[in-house]
């Protein structure tokens, strides 16, 4: 990878950013308690807003300011401050007078915000998460977990909503239309709604797998370095650390008043509940385990063959899951090896499927290739990849990455500094 320009960034430390408006535009967030929009071809700022927030963390500089997202169109923005959220056009002429701020959407302080499509937003919040509309009065859903939630992702038919938590767990909820206006859950997957999963049992003894309700039994380290250290020792600590999906329990992972009831298919609970438009909803749901630290981040991309990849990060690696036919449960994941400290932010590649650029605290930036990674030591056991692609000199923890137009990346950093690179893949 190649430096190809730097921006002023934050004062305090830059939190997030995301390309707008085609990759003309960046859009950024930090502790200075402001977003901001830099213009790319002149890397030259365009507009500063200053968003205030329902219980926003005081910083020297200001507040924090994060979760900056952008729909598909490139059209709107949106970030989070505190409990609070704001929405604005970062293309328009002036872009302060398209601003709109959300009342706090649920209990707790936002924590992570993602479009989906140009119409709906899902949120991530101590105690689980809300999909709602862009524009006001539009009705919400909001799905609890008894766990602070600290990144959330969806696929694009919303079949699957998953949560990265501080205990160390992902949280999927698995949703399907009822019979009658689309596949049940258990028409889709089988009895139960869950693929079947022989070989957990197994695995559970060899790869850190979470029972149910339980907490992970993963070592709590991270691979050695994986481009200096022995590597043998690398793989053991990864592999110590992989979990694999297991079923959730009934009792706190219940969502809000939209619930109707339980349904019972061979042991595994089916919640029935009211979508936001109005269509019966069935929902299972799951928990990954494994990971040695807090997962700040979850994101699905999209494999070679056009399965959903949803990738995780927790500690010092990233486990990349396929939620490809009846889902992950019962599967076993990919490691990336390469960091040797807790891995803070993800992206995977818009055009080429399969890529994933991950930033760390010990200031690397790693490329993978998610199609190239080793198979198991053996069968059953998680792949292992290493990196394609890296930060030749890094410096200060990489808080955020995101992809622009072809094969531009920038990274943001906590010293505020944004960093713009090229990879020639």
């Amino acid at each position: 990878m190649n430096l190809i320009g730097k921006l002023e960034g934050h004062p305090g430390g830059s939190t997030a950013l995301a390309f707008a408006a085609g990759g003309q535009l960046l859009v950024s967030a930090g502790e200075d308690g402001c977003a901001a929009v830099w213009r790319c071809d002149g890397r030259t700022l365009k507009a500063r807003l200053a968003c205030e927030g329902v219980d926003a963390d005081r910083t020297p500089d200001g507040h924090t300011v994060s979760c900056v997202a952008v729909s598909p169109d490139g059209a709107l923005a949106a970030c989070a401050a505190g409990k609070s959220i704001h929405l604005f056009e970062p293309g328009a002429e002036d872009v302060e007078a398209t601003r709109r701020v959300f009342p706090p959407v649920a209990g707790g302080v936002v924590n992570d915000l993602r479009f989906l499509g140009s119409g709906q937003l899902l949120a991530a919040f101590y105690g689980g998460v809300a999909l709602f509309g862009t524009d006001v009065g539009v009705k919400g859903l909001v799905l609890e977990h008894g766990a602070n939630i600290l990144s959330a992702s969806a696929t694009p038919d919303l079949r699957w909503i998953v949560g990265g938590c501080m205990d160390a767990t992902v949280h999927i909820w698995h949703l399907e239309k009822q019979a009658g206006g689309g596949p049940s859950i258990s028409e889709a997957t089988g009895p139960g709604g869950v693929a079947p999963a022989p070989e957990a049992a197994e695995l559970s003894d060899r790869a850190g797998v979470d029972e149910p309700g339980g907490s992970s039994r993963g070592a709590e380290r991270g691979p050695s370095d994986a481009t200096a250290g022995p590597v043998a020792e690398a793989v053991e600590g990864a592999v110590a650390e992989a979990g694999v999906a297991g079923e959730g329990e009934e009792g706190d992972n219940d969502v809000e008043e939209e619930e109707d009831e339980y349904e019972e298919e061979a042991g595994v609970p089916v919640t029935v509940l009211q979508g936001p438009d109005g269509t019966t909803l069935e929902m299972v749901e799951l928990t990954c385990g494994g990971y040695s630290g807090k997962v700040l981040r979850v994101d699905f991309g999209v494999a070679p063959d056009g399965d959903p990849l949803m990738a995780s990060s927790g500690g010092n690696t990233c486990l990349i899951w396929n939620f490809g036919g009846a889902g992950p449960s019962g599967s076993a994941p990919i490691i990336t090896l390469g960091h040797t400290k807790p891995v803070q932010c993800q992206a995977w590649h818009p055009s080429r499927p399969g890529v994933l650029v991950t930033g760390g605290r010990d200031g690397r930036l790693i490329l993978y290739e998610s199609y190239n990674a080793a198979d198991g030591m053996e069968e059953g056991m998680p792949s292992l990849c290493g990196p394609a692609a890296l930060d030749p000199s890094p410096s200060d923890e990489v808080v955020a990455v995101a992809w622009g137009s072809g094969d531009v990346l920038v990274s943001a950093h906590s010293s505020g500094e944004v960093k713009s690179w090229t990879w020639a893949g």
